[in-house]
């Protein structure tokens, strides 16, 4: 498989319990970093990292983060962009997709989101929450990340 340069955005809040889940996940992935991978903790400030993006786009962006989908905690589920629309995790309350429609081709966005199981304060993800991002953390060193099934409309 080619190397593409993808760029993974984690976001979340570390101390809210699962809603950390995508942060979690790219701490694993900078424990063992991949040269194809650019991983960015970006928490609950994404737009921060808006212009380095812009500077440097990458061939793909993937964006993680939990997201409460009505399915079993642990369920990872590729998104539509369209959901960044109304999306505003960011401290300045603008969507995520306003952000970025100016930066990257909606076809070079993905949107991966994790079903959180607790968000209540806490640094600990569930053990559903945690089993799943390890696995999110394999498949986006394979290459696997990819054929996440998308979620049902």
């Amino acid at each position: 498989m080619g190397e593409i340069r993808t760029t993974v955005w984690c976001l979340g809040n570390p101390l809210r319990g699962d809603d950390g889940a995508a942060v979690r996940c790219g701490e694993m992935l900078l424990e063992a970093p991949e040269t194809h991978l650019e991983v960015v903790l970006c928490e609950a400030v994404p737009e921060n990292f808006a212009a380095p993006l812009r500077r440097t786009p990458p061939e793909r962006l993937v964006i993680l983060d939990a997201c409460l989908m009505g399915t079993e905690p642990g369920t990872i589920r590729m998104l539509d962009f369209e959901c960044l629309d109304g999306l505003t995790e960011t401290t300045h309350g603008l969507p995520l997709g306003g952000i970025l429609k100016d930066i990257l081709p909606r076809e070079k966005v993905f949107v991966i989101g994790i079903e959180p199981g607790n968000t209540d304060f806490s640094l600990a993800l569930s053990p559903k929450v945690e089993a799943a991002v390890q696995l999110l953390a394999c498949a986006l060193r394979d290459g696997s990340w990819i054929r996440i099934p998308g979620a049902p409309l």
